[in-house]
């Protein structure tokens, strides 16, 4: 693949026999190639800047298990890495219908531009009387910074933008900014491997 072209990056884990999975898109925005190598190093770069922040979200009961990286505009491409770590929260898990809710935004407006995503496995002590806390807030914001530009270079130099990809209207917009919703929200409810 070459710059402008767009990865899906699904990272999966267990809260007891429960999968939970969230996907998130990403362009190429520079590439030393050999092009059959870019998916694995966004996996690698997405393990070794995002996860540990991802993790600081979660539950101490919530097991990372894999990453899934595969080409939306070209899909014969794809990379699997399985991953260890448990999430960082400790005490209670919150009901597993749960989450925490941040919507992504990009530079343009109306829904095919917007993102969500819904934070499994989250501990009761993210949630005070029905609303996100502070430091949860402060904890997403540092993951967003995190997952925003990715900067590979395990198995070749590659750069990444995040962003929002519609399947709607086939294109990709690039990340500008995110809210977490106030109050606790619903995750999307998927059997595995729908919506990935």
């Amino acid at each position: 693949m070459s710059a402008g072209d767009i990865y899906r990056v699904t990272v999966s884990g267990l809260l007891g026999a429960d999968v939970n999975q969230n996907v998130f898109h990403y362009q190429v925005s520079s590439s030393a190639g050999p092009t059959s190598d870019e998916a694995e190093t966004l996996a690698n770069v997405w393990e070794s800047d995002a996860l540990p922040s991802y993790l600081d979200l979660l539950s101490t009961l919530y097991s990372a298990e894999m990453i899934k990286v595969r080409g939306v505009t070209n899909p014969l491409m794809g990379f699997d890495l399985t991953i260890t770590g448990n999430g960082a929260v400790t005490g209670e898990v919150s009901p597993a219908q749960n989450a925490t809710v941040i919507i992504v935004r990009t530079a343009k407006f109306g829904r095919p531009y917007r993102g969500r995503i819904s934070l499994p496995a989250q501990g009761e002590s993210v949630f005070s009387s029905g609303s996100v806390v502070a430091g949860q807030i402060t904890n997403v914001d540092t993951w967003m910074n995190d997952m925003d530009a990715l900067a590979g270079n395990t198995p070749i130099t590659a750069d990444f933008l995040y962003g929002v990809y519609s399947k709607t209207i086939l294109e990709f917009n690039q990340y500008t900014g995110h809210s977490v919703s106030q109050f606790a929200g619903q995750q999307s409810r998927r059997k595995p491997g729908r919506g990935a």
